[in-house]
């Protein structure tokens, strides 16, 4: 899905494209299997009386609204990698890695490689993701001792065997001894394996080759979607080979231009019987040379979100890398959707900045790599993020080494490799901006507004807050209008200038309500009533602002005007 760019006279600007999943687990800190949940399989939610939206392509009424653009969100690096390869078991700290949120510590799988075998590793945080300790687990051996924090071993001896992503299954009734889900590549790339576990820490094999050849070669990713009440996986697809689609791309000087992004759903309780795989994400639209990667599929709120990386492929001549064919750098860019099948990028802006450094195009060997920040080569998002009550941390892989001198070369000492953090403000994925001077409106909806608390509502009438999270500059104004949905119209009391305007405000919840029926403009003038399961349009009028997600509250101590 393509929404139209911004065209004189204020238009409508930018794409969309994105999947997400959120991935909060209710498990204790630390790494001790007493520790983490069990007993009784996980039973549904009451209803929310607080609903959190994402400004989603389907929300977005692209006709009503002018001098808007969407953006992606700025993230800030941290100064250095939080995580880097130590230990032998680490020789080539590799692509692919996800992140859980467990109660009050943040898990980081990882996959390494060496001649002995590939291997899942798991580090541990407990001040978001900032430091990572690697415990010793005592589950398995390598050379033998069973002192280091590997989880699994995915093969033995030089083959490498790709590690995929970590997910909670938050089905109502799955069972505990399978509460913890991990994908992974099966043996010489025809595959994806299935795993499963209690605890997050010791794995079984659940379900092998459980999608076919090829799936598993970049992360694949599955998680449960409690939207549609099905798993849903992503994986990579090449464009000319079923059930990838099209044809691949020449690539002058180079290999062809064929990565895909591919797609598989089941509504199984025991993780079988998939859909086929079908296309849902390609290179088309992208300049002649470059391609998509990884997924990193997550699911936020209402919105799916990919952080694919795009892959721009060097020409073999300029290339001194071990594959000529297959070198290249890649950053991150971030794609938006609001049911996790149709995407499109957020904008044409980069979402993870390669870092600064030189190439020197002479090198060969180990020189072969560039020069200056350690994440100035390639870069792969992770799968899942952790999310504050301010702030959104997502990771990432990076290096100064280029793809051509997979994989080995992740390991060369004279080249740096690690997992790096990104901060951004909380719900900070994307965001509509206005658009110069003149007055923004975005129009959205129609919502439905949620539940009353099932507390605190006798003898007080509801009165309705929208909380706004916004970035104002001192010169930003935000209204807002409530519209009924049948005739486009705000509701009585409820048109932007009788909202309490926000002005200036840099907040993550700023609330929004309407004046009185005896102080707006003209008086008396007798208010709608709105109540529970109810749909409205959102109205926004603002300038100099960013406007990131609103939540629709009822507030009781409020007395109805």
């Amino acid at each position: 899905v393509q929404s139209p760019v911004r065209a004189e006279g204020g238009a409508m600007a930018t794409r969309v494209c994105w999947a997400a999943t959120a991935l909060v687990l209710s498990v204790a800190a630390g790494l001790s299997t007493a520790d983490v949940p069990q007993g009784s399989p996980r039973t549904a939610a009451p209803p929310t009386t607080v609903e959190t939206f994402l400004f989603t392509p389907d929300l977005v009424d692209v006709a009503g609204s002018v001098n808007v653009e969407r953006g992606v969100g700025r993230g800030v690096k941290d100064p250095a990698a939080v995580l880097t390869p130590e230990h032998p078991w680490e020789t080539s700290l590799f692509f692919f890695h996800s992140v859980l949120e467990v109660n009050n510590s943040v898990w980081l799988y990882y996959g390494t490689w060496t001649d002995e075998g590939a291997y899942v590793c798991v580090a541990t945080s407990t001040d978001h993701g900032a430091t990572f300790t690697k415990p010793s687990l005592g589950i398995t051996p390598f050379r033998n001792s069973t002192q280091n924090n590997i989880v699994l071993v995915l093969t033995t001896g030089s083959a490498l065997v790709t590690f995929g992503a970590v997910f909670e299954d938050t089905r109502t009734g799955v069972d505990p001894s399978g509460r913890f889900k991990m994908t992974s590549e099966h043996g010489g790339n025809t595959g994806m394996d299935l795993w499963q576990s209690p605890d997050g820490l010791h794995w079984t094999l659940l379900r092998p080759q459980a999608l076919p050849s090829w799936f598993a070669d970049t992360q694949p990713v599955v998680y449960y979607d409690p939207r549609t009440l099905e798993y849903r996986a992503y994986g990579r697809l090449h464009a000319g080979t079923p059930p990838g689609s099209g044809s691949p791309r020449p690539c002058p000087g180079a290999g062809a231009v064929m990565r895909q992004i591919g797609f598989a759903r089941t509504s199984d309780p025991a993780m079988a019987n998939w859909s086929n795989v079908t296309e849902i994400f390609g290179f088309e639209g992208l300049p002649e040379c470059v391609d998509v990667y990884n997924s990193a599929a997550v699911q936020v709120h209402n919105a799916y979100f990919i952080v694919p990386s795009e892959y721009r492929h060097f020409p073999s001549a300029f290339s001194h890398a071990a594959a000529t064919t297959n070198d290249g750098v890649l950053d991150v860019r971030l794609a938006v959707s609001s049911d996790g099948l149709a995407y499109d990028y957020v904008s044409e802006e980069t979402f993870v900045e390669r870092g600064v450094g030189d190439l020197d195009p002479h090198a060969t060997g180990d020189g072969w790599h560039y020069t200056g920040d350690w994440d100035s080569g390639v870069l792969f998002a992770a799968r899942g993020y952790v999310e504050t009550t301010s702030h959104l941390h997502l990771f990432y892989w990076g290096t100064q080494r280029t793809h051509g001198d997979y994989p080995r070369i992740y390991a060369y000492p004279n080249a740096s490799t690690g997992i790096g953090r990104l901060t951004f403000r909380k719900h900070g994925w994307f965001s509509y901006n206005s658009v110069g001077s003149a007055t923004a409106k975005l129009v959205v909806g129609p919502v439905t507004l949620p539940p009353l608390p099932s507390s605190g509502t006798q003898g007080a009438a509801p009165a309705l807050a929208v909380k706004l999270n916004l970035q104002s500059s001192v010169r930003g104004v935000v209204r807002l209008g409530l519209l009924d949905p049948a005739t486009g119209q705000p509701f009585a009391g409820y048109d932007a200038n009788s909202s309490t305007p926000l002005v200036a405000q840099n907040s993550l919840s700023a609330s929004i309500q309407w004046l009185p029926a005896r102080q707006q403009q003209g008086g008396g003038v007798k208010r709608a009533r709105l109540g529970p399961g109810q749909s409205v349009k959102l109205s926004f009028e603002f300038t100099y602002t960013k406007l990131f997600s609103f939540e629709l509250e009822w507030l009781t101590s409020a007395r109805d005007a």
